[in-house]
């Protein structure tokens, strides 16, 4: 009971929280929620804001998990990338963890030429984003998924593939994606990952207490609804 009151002292938190600024330390699982359902996108979202797009890999959520966040600019498009990678803490934003050893590059910045921004928008768009977020879908923490929301011409749009369901495997926005990624950590790539398989990999002292789930509801991400 204490860990679900703690959640929701979290939760309030991240309900303040300024989730665009995604280097600085927050609220953890909250705020990783915050940011993943693209609730600031979507408060900004005005018929004349630019276009914004955020894309997040999560591959197994203790391990790695990138962030490409896309802008549209009069010439393009701006593209901000972060890695985050290991060392978990506890309500700590996992793009904020700390990555070993030192010097590796975990944040980019690209320009995108307006060829470059269409190829992307259009490729995410040819992948199925436009479509309805499968109502139901969960969101493992553990496992490997894409989640995208975007705010286009005053409309707000979010939508999640799982690995291992169908469409996922034929996603091809990642890899226009990676083309502009100039962290020194290449992709994780997904596996089969069982919740058993994944506790059964864990040394230190990272208990399975770290674990929780997502789940789409009415088209966006609903909530955090499980710490196992």
């Amino acid at each position: 009971m204490k860990r679900f009151a703690l959640l929701g002292i979290a939760l309030a938190l991240a309900a303040c929280a300024d989730t665009s600024r995604v280097n600085n330390p927050v609220v953890g699982r909250a705020s990783y929620f915050q940011y993943l359902s693209g609730q600031d996108i979507k408060a900004a979202c005005t018929a004349d804001a630019p276009a914004r797009y955020r894309f997040i890999y999560n591959a197994v959520f203790d391990e790695q998990v990138r962030s490409y966040d896309l802008i549209q600019t009069d010439d393009g498009g701006k593209l901000s990338v972060n890695v985050g990678n290991s060392e978990i803490r506890v309500f700590e934003f996992p793009l904020s963890w700390p990555i070993r050893p030192e010097g590796i590059k975990r944040q980019a910045e690209a320009t995108l030429t307006r060829a470059e921004y269409l190829a992307l928008i259009r490729q995410v768009e040819a992948d199925g984003f436009g479509a309805a977020a499968q109502e139901g879908m969960r969101l493992q923490s553990y496992d490997f998924y894409w989640a995208v929301s975007a705010c286009a011409g005053g409309k707000f749009h979010f939508n999640a593939w799982v690995n291992q369901t169908p469409g996922f495997a034929a996603l091809r926005f990642p890899q226009l994606l990676y083309s502009h990624d100039t962290t020194s950590i290449p992709p994780a790539k997904p596996f089969a990952n069982t919740y058993g398989a994944y506790i059964s990999r864990r040394t230190g002292d990272l208990g399975p207490d770290r674990n929780f789930e997502m789940i789409v509801r009415n088209g966006e991400l609903g909530n955090i609804l499980t710490l196992f």
